[in-house]
This record gives C-alpha cells, structure tokens and sequence, in this order.
C-alpha cells in the first residue's frame, strides 16, 4: 500500500502545473531524431530536468525515470514523458502533453496529464477518483463493440483505447486515469496491466445489452480479481483536496515565444500549495 496516496496526487499535480508554466516559457528550437518519428527537444529535456529536481526536493524516498535521462525502474518510483508526443510538439500541433504517473509494485497508482496546448488537466488515483480540470470524469457507458468509438494509439478519450506498446513514460499516467475513472484496464491476454505489459487496452467493462451483442472487452482474470474491482463506478472521496484546482492553475499562461523573443519568467509554486 502506498501512505497518503492523496498527498501524493496533490505533490503530482503541483509539479506537472509547474512543467506547464515552464513549457510555455520555451521554444522547441533544438530538435534531435531518436528514431522513427521519435524526437527530443530542448524542452523535453529542460521539463525533465526540473520535474526530476522538484520531485527529488519533495519525495526524496522516491525514486525517478524519465523518458530522456533515464532513472530507476524498481521499486516505487515517479516516471515522466515530459513532452508526449514530441512530434506534434515541435511544430505546434496540440495533441502533445506532460504526463506524470507513480508507479508502485509494477502498478500505475495515479497518473497526471496536462494538454497544455488545450488548456486541459486530467488527474486521478484508482480508488480515489479522476477528474478533468476539477469535474469528476467517468468511462464510457458504451456497452457494445459495435456502438463503441476507439482509438488506437492515440487521444484516449473514446469508447475504449488500444495502443500495441507499453512504455511506462507513455502509458502509465493514462492507465492510472483509466482505472481511477471506473475502466478496466489490460494487457492483450486479458490479465490486469502492469508496467511489464506489451500492450495497453483500455475499456469499460460492462454486461451486454442483449445476447448478440459483444462486450467491449473480456477480462481474462477471474471475478476475485484486483482487475475486476477496478472496474467499479469510481468514489469521489472527500479525503483530500485532490478535486479543487491548484491555485492559479487556471490563470492565463504566457504566449508561446518563438526563438527570437526573450524567455519569458516563470516561478514555481511555493512547497505546499497544491493542497492549500
């Protein structure tokens, strides 16, 4: 078990609200190819570099990857994609995000996402619950493959998403906010999702509506399952202060600069602010 999973979440959400601001504040104007359509910018790694320092302040007991420079996987640990989809990034494309997850025993337990360019925020821990920008959000109600919308390998907020990888920097904040918004959450042979899967599916898990009709997707564990319980309507405890909106989150942001104007200044937030 993890001790004060909603302190947790509100440490979370501070630093990806102070990725945001940074992020803003930056041009992606060094760009270097990993792969196919795979880049690193200078702000991917000047957001990580941040969110590693930041983190290490507040959570020394935990550990830390990145999907730039690396870091631990064992144990419980932070893990970033500080720029996810670096290649809608760089030319300014929207679909891009900042997405923060902790992972404990192999298990996404909360996930942050922030869409700067669309000015969202998605935050959530299985048996908390998930909000966007402060609204608590739940899965899709879709009952049936043929009435279900889903995307593959992209913006997951359909009927069901399937992504044939795995990378925790990636997937694991989204699968966290999946299973925190009552979905379930596997890996192709149907067993629960773990950081050691090869595949991410995510979808509701509900009965269908006549005998002829399919299931969005079939469990392969057992009833007594962890998996199973994940996929129950989520609880909007009062526990925390994890729903109400970070202090000046909401505030305008700065205009993204190109490279010929000066770099904008940008403070992050005091230590403890995220839950005051």
């Amino acid at each position: 078990m993890i001790p004060d999973l909603p302190a947790l979440l509100d440490t979370a959400r501070a630093a990806v609200h102070d990725a945001h601001r940074l992020l803003h504040t930056l041009t992606p104007d060094q760009i270097t190819a990993k792969g196919d359509r795979d880049l690193v910018t200078n702000a991917d790694l000047a957001v990580e570099r941040h969110t590693r320092a930041q983190l290490a302040g507040r959570t020394p007991h935990i550990g830390f990857l990145g999907e730039e420079e690396g870091g631990t996987t064992t144990g419980t640990h932070w893990v970033l994609g500080p720029v996810d989809g670096t290649a809608n990034y760089a030319p300014g494309l929207p679909l891009c995000g900042i997405s923060l997850a902790l992972i404990h025993d192999h298990t996404p337990v909360l996930g942050v996402i922030s869409l700067p360019l669309l000015k969202r925020t998605y935050w959530g821990a299985p048996g908390i619950c998930a909000w966007r920008d402060g609204t608590p959000i739940r899965a899709s109600a879709v009952r049936t493959l043929d009435q279900a919308m889903i995307a593959i390998g992209d913006y997951g907020t359909l009927d069901a998403s399937l992504t044939l990888g795995n990378r925790s920097w990636d997937m694991a904040a989204g699968a966290a906010l999946a299973r925190a918004a009552g979905a379930l959450v596997t890996d192709t042979d149907g067993t629960p999702h773990t950081s050691r899967s090869t595949a991410t599916i995510a979808a509701a898990m509900l009965a269908p509506a006549s005998p002829h009709s399919s299931p969005i997707w079939k469990p392969r564990a057992s009833p007594s399952t962890s998996c199973t319980r994940a996929v129950a309507a989520p609880r909007c405890t009062s526990r925390s202060d994890s729903s109400r909106p970070i202090p000046h989150a909401d505030d305008p942001l700065p205009p993204r600069r190109t490279s010929a104007q000066p770099a904008a200044q940008w403070e992050p937030l005091p230590p403890g602010s995220a839950s005051g």
